[in-house]
C-alpha cells in the first residue's frame, strides 16, 4: 500500500511538472569583475524548502559559451552559491564591458529557462557597463499588478549578500502636467508602474528614486481612492541614471485632468451652467478646472456650428452675459483650454 501511494505520489509530481513549469527557483543576483576582469557570479536560490531541491543541473551561458555549474548544492544559509570559472566543468568567457548572461536547470528531465541579464549596449539591454567597483545587482519590485524583476548597477557590492537597494538607484525629478498643459497638483491618489511608485506634490513636482540604468516608459497606472487604477498614457520618457545622479525629466500625461477620470471628463464633471433653459442674460458658471493657470475661453455656437461670440474666463465661477442680439433657440456652449475643446454643453434660450 505504501508502495502504491508513494508511486501515485511520484506520479503526480511528473504530471504537475509537465502541466504547470515550477519556473525560475534560481536567479543570477549579481554579477561583479575584480580589477583584473575576474567575474563572480552570485546565484539566488528561491522557494527553497526542507527536503525538496528543484534542480538536477544549472549551466551558465554567455555569447562565448555554455558551461555546467559543478556543485549546485553548496548554497549558504542565506540560499547564495558565488559562481568562478574554477566552480565551473569549464572555463567561460564572459566581457566586462558588454555581454548577455542566461540561466538554465533542469529538474524530471526537463530544462527550463531562468534569469537573463543583458549589458553593456548588446540589444535588448537596459544595464549599463559597471565601473570599477561597480557591480550589476538584480533587484525584486512588487506592484499592485505584481511582481516585476530588474537588473541596475550597484556601487554598493553586495557579493555573498542579500541584495538591497543600498547604491542601486538615482533620482528622477521634474513637474507633472495633465493633458491640457496644467500642472498636476492632484495629491490624493499616485501613479505606479514596474518601475516606481510617484506621489505627486501640491506644487506639480515630484521627486523619486529608480534603479540605476535606462529607464524608458510611456505608461503608468493611476490609484485614486474614489475610483477604479486606471492606464494613463504620457509622453514618453527615456533616461539613463547612473548611482547617486539625479534627472530633470518633466511628465506630460495625454489622458488625465487633475484626478478628473479621462473617460468621465464629461460637461457633468468639468463645469455646470445654470440655469438651463436660460430665461435671462446672465449665464451662471462653475469650472472644476485650474482657469487661473490656464487659457480658457468659452465659444457660443448655433446649431449650424456658426460661432457668435466667445468669452474669456479669468475665475473658476462667474457669470456670462448673453448678447442681446442672440435670439431665442437651442445653442452650444463649448469650453476651449489652451486650444483644446474641453467639452461642450447644450442650453436653451428662452427670453
Amino acid at each position: 500500500m505504501k508502495k502504491l501511494i508513494f508511486t501515485m505520489l511520484a506520479f503526480a509530481l511528473i504530471v504537475v511538472a509537465k502541466a504547470n513549469p515550477i519556473g525560475e527557483e534560481v536567479d543570477l543576483s549579481e554579477l561583479y569583475f575584480d580589477q583584473n576582469g575576474n567575474w563572480v557570479i552570485e546565484l539566488s536560490y528561491l522557494n527553497l524548502h526542507s527536503g525538496f531541491f528543484p534542480f538536477d543541473s544549472i549551466w551558465i551561458k554567455t555569447t562565448s559559451g555554455i558551461s555546467t555549474v559543478k556543485q549546485i548544492r553548496s548554497y549558504d544559509s542565506n540560499y547564495i552559491l558565488l559562481i568562478t570559472n574554477d566552480s565551473l566543468s569549464s572555463n567561460l568567457t564572459i566581457n566586462p564591458v558588454k555581454d548577455s548572461i542566461q540561466l538554465i536547470h533542469s529538474y524530471m528531465n526537463y530544462k527550463y529557462t531562468d534569469a537573463l541579464l543583458i549589458y553593456g549596449g548588446l540589444p535588448g539591454s537596459t544595464v549599463l557597463t559597471p565601473r570599477s567597483g561597480q557591480s550589476i545587482a538584480e533587484h525584486l519590485f512588487h506592484y499592485e499588478m505584481g511582481q516585476y524583476r530588474r537588473y541596475s548597477l550597484d556601487k554598493s557590492p553586495t557579493i555573498g549578500a542579500v541584495n538591497d537597494t543600498t547604491g542601486m538607484c538615482g533620482t528622477l525629478r521634474g513637474h507633472i502636467y495633465d493633458q491640457n498643459g496644467h500642472l498636476f497638483t492632484e495629491t490624493k491618489g499616485y501613479f505606479f508602474n514596474e518601475y516606481f511608485h510617484l506621489y505627486p506634490r501640491s506644487d506639480g513636482s515630484y521627486s523619486i528614486r529608480v534603479l540605476a540604468n535606462r529607464n524608458t516608459f510611456s505608461t503608468m497606472y493611476y490609484n485614486y481612492p474614489t475610483a477604479d487604477t486606471k492606464d494613463i498614457r504620457m509622453t514618453p520618457i527615456d533616461v539613463i541614471l547612473r548611482p547617486d545622479s539625479v534627472v530633470t525629466a518633466d511628465i506630460h500625461l495625454l489622458n488625465l485632468i487633475n484626478g478628473v477620470d479621462p473617460v468621465k471628463a464629461t460637461a457633468e464633471t468639468v463645469w455646470k451652467l445654470s440655469p438651463n433653459p436660460l430665461s435671462g442674460t446672465t449665464l451662471n458658471y462653475t469650472i472644476s478646472l485650474p482657469v487661473k493657470s490656464s487659457d480658457c475661453r468659452v465659444n457660443l455656437i448655433n446649431l449650424s456650428g456658426q460661432r457668435l461670440t466667445q468669452f474669456s474666463l479669468i475665475d473658476n465661477q462667474g457669470s456670462l452675459e448673453i448678447p442681446p442680439s442672440v435670439e431665442n433657440g437651442t445653442y452650444l456652449f463649448e469650453l476651449v483650454v489652451n486650444g483644446k475643446t474641453t467639452c461642450t454643453s447644450k442650453m436653451t434660450l428662452s427670453r
